[in-house]
């Protein structure tokens, strides 16, 4: 499967997520956050891709669990970046996220993230899944804004310029683990769609294999060969991506040797578990045939 083909099947997820909930919402239908979960972790297992595995850990195991997902994203040829990743939907009604404030035994949902993903077990990037759908002509900023005079599509250019979106695009996203923490805990950022998406550092699901992709191309060239990547690629904002630092989205970006599927459930050395383990294989587009 190529890198273009791989995107697709996220972009499917992304576009797939937005209209589902759009129908959900428009046919007054309750969906949670784990529903959506599920029904993705589904869909990539009947898929049954070989670059895209999914795994889940046996309930059993479920106190265990440390965050929704951790997913490898990379290949045997690139080395192996790992993602602990907590889920949330937003509230439509409500214009916020459900629950991004959680307390979970005694602490916060956002630290047991924190601490899962900075184990030594794990080391991995702490990011947040955001299932989206806002009903954009009665959001605050809308009606601020635009006074409704303004068509939805000029507002999703002027919020997000340069970048391309449509709004189904928007299904899906991705958040650093810090970008909870100025919500809840720096009080900088409303919990809202709108201001968590105008920030760099929020992007679209398959932004995260560009991302990802870019950065263990890089990585693993020599100087001469990785001139070349950032010449022919445009380079990613400093926020998200810095070389000179080793980080992505502000935290250590660790190489692995492995992919999380390699982490065996009865591991002593691995005490916390994420519900569902995927493993994301970018090396059938790059490796010798």
């Amino acid at each position: 499967m190529s890198l273009l083909q791989l995107k697709k099947e996220f972009e499917f997820l992304t576009t797939t997520t937005w209209y589902s909930l759009d129908l959900a919402y428009t046919n007054n239908i309750s969906i949670r956050e784990t529903s959506v979960s599920d029904m993705m972790f589904l869909y990539l297992t009947q898929r049954g891709l070989s670059s895209i595995r999914t795994y889940a850990t046996p309930h059993n195991l479920e106190k265990y669990f440390g965050t929704d997902w951790v997913w490898s994203i990379g290949s045997h040829n690139l080395g192996w970046l790992w993602f602990a990743i907590q889920a949330k939907k937003y509230d439509t009604n409500n214009k916020k996220y459900h629950c991004l404030s959680h307390p979970v035994n005694g602490g916060e949902q956002y630290e047991i993230l924190r601490d899962f993903a900075n184990s030594p077990s794990w080391q991995c990037i702490p990011l947040y899944a955001l299932f989206n759908y806002v009903d954009i002509t009665h959001e605050t900023n809308y009606k601020k804004n635009c006074k409704g005079k303004k068509d939805k599509n000029y507002y999703l250019n002027t919020t997000f310029p340069n970048r391309a979106y449509q709004w189904s695009d928007l299904g899906f996203t991705i958040t650093p683990l810090s970008t909870i923490e100025e919500v809840l805990v720096k009080k900088s950022l409303a919990n809202n769609f709108f201001p968590i998406h105008s920030l760099m550092q929020t992007i679209s699901l398959p932004e995260l294999i560009k991302i990802s992709d870019f950065y263990l191309k890089c990585r693993k060239s020599k100087t001469s060969e990785y001139n070349q990547i950032n010449n022919s690629n445009k380079p990613f904002s400093t926020k998200i991506i810095n070389l000179t630092n080793n980080t992505i989205f502000g935290y250590r970006a660790i190489v692995r040797e492995y992919p999380v599927t390699d982490v065996n459930v009865k591991d002593k050395e691995f005490p916390l578990l994420p519900k569902y383990k995927a493993v994301i294989d970018i090396g059938e587009y790059y490796e010798p045939k």
